[in-house]
């Protein structure tokens, strides 16, 4: 990888940074924080420095009071090698690379749910989650109005196939609040998702 394909994901993952603590935190502010300042940052070495602990992905809690956050193992992927269409149909092979990505590093002791967030130059930011996980937190918000692209995906295995879904980040910070997801982790804990 080379150095401008190395800044360009640092600097979607400091994006993504922000618009995440701004939203967990519930705190618009931190949209404009310096690096140094958020309670949800870029992992240390990519990622590398929180392998072996529990919290493999591009974010991590840094601040005690947010460590509620490693619900969720986030993937930040800001590349030009996916196409909208191809996604869509369901046929991108990069795009299930970055899921495969993503679930592998939200598998530990315990059930970290995988969030991808990805973009290229001029799209917006879209976020991909489990289905199981999209429905409960529209199920939260009591509205069947939502448009999201449902994929088959195989996940590990040809015969196992996980549904996902895709939708703007925007929409997902605008309509679900971060307890949707910590509720949907817990019932997922405890077998009753």
């Amino acid at each position: 990888m080379g150095i401008a394909s190395r800044q360009k994901g640092a600097r979607g993952e400091l994006d993504i940074a922000r618009q995440l603590s701004a939203w967990w935190c519930a705190n618009p502010a931190l949209l404009k924080a310096k690096a140094a300042d958020l309670p949800i940052r870029r992992t240390p070495m990519s990622g590398g420095w929180a392998k072996g602990k529990g919290l493999e992905g591009d974010l991590v809690a840094v601040d005690e009071r947010h460590k509620d956050f490693e619900c969720l193992s986030v993937e930040v992927k800001n590349s030009e090698a996916w196409m909208p269409a191809t996604l869509m149909r369901g046929r991108c092979e990069i795009f299930e690379k970055y899921w495969r990505q993503c679930d592998a590093a939200a598998r530990g002791p315990a059930y970290r749910m995988p969030l991808l967030l990805f973009t290229k130059a001029r799209m917006p930011w879209f976020a991909a989650m489990p289905w199981k996980a999209f429905a409960h937190c529209a199920r939260e918000i009591g509205t069947s109005q939502w448009f999201a692209w449902y994929m088959r995906y195989c996940a590990a295995r040809p015969a196992a196939h996980t549904g996902l879904a895709i939708l703007r980040l925007s929409d997902m910070l605008a309509k679900f609040k971060p307890g949707f997801f910590k509720e949907y982790v817990k019932h997922r804990l405890t077998g009753a998702a």
